[in-house]
């Protein structure tokens, strides 16, 4: 196996080196060829040799660092053999990371695959959400939607009588607990009373009696009041009568008339005698009319 790759060096060496021969041959050949050109070239361009001495010097140079350079690369391509183990070692290195290289490139150039596979499946089910079943999706929001604004619509209705249902059900409780407040207050005294001894139940029971005979005494002098006022008023009309059928029988002035019933004045009051007063007047207004 080491001899294979010696062989492979010698061979790779030989043809490197007569690479290089060939083209310094090349370029040797194409110098003599233009120097034989300078040669040939006609008298008539005599006043040019000055031109051609150095060019030709400058080609003799060029041709010289030819030379000196083979001779450089003849003294180089000594090998030794730890340069060849060096060279056939880089060289395997060589080929285990381009191999490893091609290795790593194969196994991102199948994720890319996979991802662009992915891609492109998600691309598919974009387009057919795109061509049907965003349609589908729209008819579907459009349903919802409506649903919700039914849905809306109920709670709405709900609350209001839910709303409704609450004011009667607080309007209730507050005529029952009011009702309730105003049973227990009456209800108090009796309950209080459960628990007072026999003076006391019987002073409270004497202070009711005495309001109620108050309210009927109360009641009887408000009915007295008013049969009094009564009367008060049928006397001022018998009065008022009498008074009148005087003056008409006997033609007396009225001034003298209210003079003899003064001891009648202290009975009735001012507004009573000018009651009376006013009625005599409209009477003889009335009658002077007729």
């Amino acid at each position: 196996m080491k001899n294979s790759c010696l062989a492979e060096w010698f061979c790779s060496v030989s043809w490197h080196r007569y690479r290089s021969d060939f083209s310094s041959l090349l370029k040797f050949v194409n110098l003599r060829t233009n120097l034989k050109m300078f040669q040939h070239l006609p008298f008539q361009l005599s006043q040019n040799d000055h031109l051609k001495e150095e060019q030709q010097a400058h080609i003799r140079r060029i041709l010289r660092k030819i030379e000196e350079k083979e001779k450089e690369q003849d003294e180089k391509e000594v090998v030794t053999r730890d340069d060849v183990e060096e060279s056939l070692q880089a060289t395997w290195q060589y080929a285990k990371d381009k191999e490893q290289l091609l290795k790593d490139l194969r196994s991102q150039m199948e994720e890319i695959d996979q991802q662009l596979a992915a891609k492109q499946s998600e691309r598919e089910y974009w387009l057919e959400y795109k061509n049907v079943g965003s349609k589908t999706h729209a008819n579907k929001i459009k349903n919802l939607e409506k649903d919700i604004k039914e849905v809306k619509d109920d709670l709405h209705r709900a609350t209001e009588y839910y709303r409704k249902a609450l004011k009667a059900v607080k309007e209730e409780n507050d005529r029952l607990v009011e009702l309730y407040m105003k049973k227990s207050k009456e209800q108090a005294p009796e309950s209080a009373v459960r628990y007072l001894d026999k003076s006391s139940i019987r002073e409270i029971e004497e202070n009711e009696w005495l309001k109620e005979e108050v309210k009927v005494y109360q009641k009887k002098v408000r009915d007295l009041k008013a049969s009094v006022q009564l009367l008060e008023e049928e006397n001022i009309n018998l009065v008022t009568k009498l008074i009148d059928g005087k003056l008409q029988n006997l033609r007396v002035p009225r001034h003298l008339c209210l003079t003899q019933a003064a001891g009648l004045q202290g009975e009735f009051s001012q507004d009573e005698i000018k009651g009376v007063e006013h009625r005599e007047y409209s009477g003889n207004a009335h009658g002077s009319s007729l």
